[in-house]
């Protein structure tokens, strides 16, 4: 995703979101894989994930998950609800 597609989501989601509604985002984290479906990903800190959206979400909670593909693959994710503020 590219800086302004970045930028788009999160006025799109500011836009959609009420004060004190929350939005859960979910991506790669840090150690998970480069590629998706032969894809390049970007890969998230909990952290840098909740600072994208500030300062018109807060982060109020976060989980990092490790999934495993039905391939046996284990993949870390980082998960965050974010309140709007």
């Amino acid at each position: 995703m590219s800086r302004s597609d970045r930028i788009r989501y999160v006025e799109v989601a500011s836009a959609t979101v009420q004060t004190g509604g929350h939005l859960v985002i979910g991506a790669f984290a840090p150690e998970g894989p480069a590629q998706c479906s032969g894809l390049d990903v970007t890969r998230y800190s909990v952290d840098g994930l909740a600072e994208i959206f500030q300062p018109q979400f807060q982060p109020v909670r976060s989980l990092a998950e490790v999934h495993e593909t039905p391939w046996g693959v284990a993949q870390a994710f980082t998960w965050v609800v974010l309140e709007r503020q």
